[in-house]
């Protein structure tokens, strides 16, 4: 029996997802532009809570494009000038890259 999708409860119920069936949301994790795509699926999504007025609430930190970029600067020193992925994207392969985004994303919540 196949297991139902269930609705995400905020960005990142919706990035546990995406990290549990990348295939589904972006394609093959380990191809060079995954980040990228994830990168525009992250844009879309804020897109969609601004239209609808929406405003999340949930556990750990609040996540947005500029928090996470202004954190990966503050922590790093990476520039999100060309977007949040671009500097992750350079650490190791496309697939380290992948797990690495995830790892930040933790350690951002948590932070």
């Amino acid at each position: 029996m196949r297991r139902a999708l269930q609705p995400a409860e905020d960005i990142y119920g919706y990035l546990a997802a995406v990290k549990a069936r990348p295939e589904m949301y972006i394609g093959d994790p380990g191809s060079a532009d995954a980040l990228k795509s994830l990168e525009t699926l992250i844009c879309g999504y804020e897109v969609a809570l601004f239209a609808h007025d929406i405003q999340e609430t949930h556990d750990g930190r609040t996540f947005t494009r500029e928090a996470f970029g202004r954190w990966l600067w503050e922590t790093r020193g990476w520039s999100t000038a060309l977007g949040i992925t671009h500097e992750i994207s350079q650490q190791g392969t496309p697939k380290d890259a992948f797990r690495l985004f995830f790892e930040l994303i933790d350690e951002f919540r948590n932070s």
